[in-house]
């Protein structure tokens, strides 16, 4: 996580896609939602409170941090366009999840040999 002001990293653990799939959820809930959607990893390193604001942006509010002492966090906000731009985020986390482990890739298709 990157701002103007800090930045900061953390090991965050998530099972299976949760986070992927959270982003894909509120891709398709573009056109609005009431209240607010909510993603926790695993071991609570990273959360994400997300809200429509009603007129085509998700508002979220994202806190990393670890509660291993010394424990720490780092809060931020941000919007993100409802639809299209959740989608490529959802892809994004969707392929990098795929990508981490061999044996978690569709099994449908044989690999080609090159």
């Amino acid at each position: 996580m990157e701002a103007a002001t800090a930045s900061a990293g953390a090991t965050v653990w998530d099972w299976s896609n949760g986070l992927g799939q959270f982003f894909a959820d509120l891709a398709s809930r573009w056109r609005g939602f009431e209240g607010t959607l909510s993603y926790t990893s695993l071991e609570g390193e990273l959360s994400i409170d997300a809200h429509h604001d009603g007129i085509g942006l998700v508002v979220c509010e994202v806190t990393l941090g670890t509660p291993i002492p010394p424990a720490w966090c780092l809060t931020a906000q941000f919007s993100l366009g409802a639809g299209a731009q959740l989608e490529e985020i959802a892809d994004g986390l969707t392929h990098m999840y795929l990508e981490s482990d061999p044996t978690r890739r569709h099994r449908g298709a044989p690999e080609a040999n090159h």
